[in-house]
């Protein structure tokens, strides 16, 4: 599941006179020179962006897409790692100990019975990030992470990619979670330096992690209507009168903005605590289940990443491969 990894190698990690070996392998190449870099050597390796310069080596691209020739389809964390020991030989290179990991997405794709159109409006907030509508889906994004949904094919399809017969009239959805630099990595898996190595080792963290941002998106849900029910557990009759509510001011999404909109007016200086307060209250009341029904097509993709994650996790428990 890992698809774009950024790994920088230490100049002093590298092989004696090694732009020379470089420039052998490359394709596509350009040399440039900078006063504060030195000399600047990039070019194409395969499916990877490769950049030299006197600080060290960056190594940009799909692992997924070199393990399989695709990222249409979902690599396993040994495929993943067989592969990154064949790369690192090919660039004669120990990359799973010296690789330094500055980005890391996880991504799959998800077959849908609807266009992925549909899907993109039940996401409406994730905690502590920007809600983004892209041109071909929805992005959710702070300085250090970014959770994206998008049209497999349609981006294939743009980037001339040939995509194949089988897969060409499919409405495939793309999940991808990404750690968009190496404080974020260090963070979250509490260690202070992440290698290639570090991402083996904690896979199974980083693929539960993957699982709880997507289950931590706000989704929209149907106000359960007032029934004979309502009544028969304590304060639901409120709660669902304060849901109506939320609904009125245009659903979750537009009262968060008005939250955020009377923040940057200072509204909430006096009582800094009330705008956690309120947003607890909001999260709570969208999140009840005695409150709300799921939306068909939140249920379906719910159940299609669960089911996904099962079966990654379950493949990648089987005995590891040793390099």
């Amino acid at each position: 599941m890992i698809d774009t990894i950024i790994i920088k190698i230490a100049s002093e990690k590298l092989p004696e006179n090694y732009n020379e070996l470089l420039d052998e392998m490359l394709i596509n190449k350009e040399k440039s020179y900078k006063e504060s870099r030195g000399e600047v050597l990039r070019g194409n390796y395969k499916n990877f962006h490769i950049k030299l310069n006197r600080s060290g080596l960056l190594i940009a691209g799909s692992l997924t897409n070199y393990t399989l020739g695709t990222n249409l389809k979902t690599a396993f964390k040994e495929q993943l790692k067989e592969a990154i020991c064949k790369l690192g030989k090919e660039l004669a290179l120990d990359l799973l100990k010296d690789g330094r990991v500055l980005r890391l997405d996880i991504a799959t794709n998800i077959i849908t019975k609807l266009p992925v159109e549909e899907y993109y409006k039940t996401f409406e907030n994730l905690a502590r990030t920007n809600r983004l509508e892209q041109p071909n889906g929805l992005l959710f994004k702070n300085t250090n992470r970014s959770v994206l949904f998008y049209g497999k094919i349609a981006q294939l399809r743009k980037d001339k990619i040939p995509i194949e017969s089988i897969m060409k009239d499919k409405n495939v959805l793309r999940y991808e979670y990404r750690f968009s630099n190496h404080s974020a990595l260090c963070r979250f898996l509490k260690i202070e330096e992440v290698n290639v190595q570090s991402v083996f080792q904690h896979y199974t963290k980083i693929i539960d992690n993957w699982l709880k941002n997507f289950l931590a998106i706000t989704k929209t849900n149907k106000v359960k209507r007032f029934n004979k029910d309502t009544f028969l557990i304590r304060g639901i009759f409120i709660k669902q009168l304060q849901r109506l509510g939320l609904e009125s001011l245009g659903g979750a999404k537009s009262v968060l903005e008005m939250i955020d909109n009377a923040k940057r007016e200072g509204a909430f200086r006096k009582y800094p605590n009330e705008i956690s307060n309120i947003r607890k209250k909001v999260k709570s009341l969208l999140e009840n289940p005695s409150l709300i029904d799921v939306v068909e097509v939140g249920k379906e993709l719910q159940r299609k990443i669960e089911m996904l994650h099962f079966y990654v996790i379950a493949i990648d428990e089987k005995p590891s491969f040793n390099p």
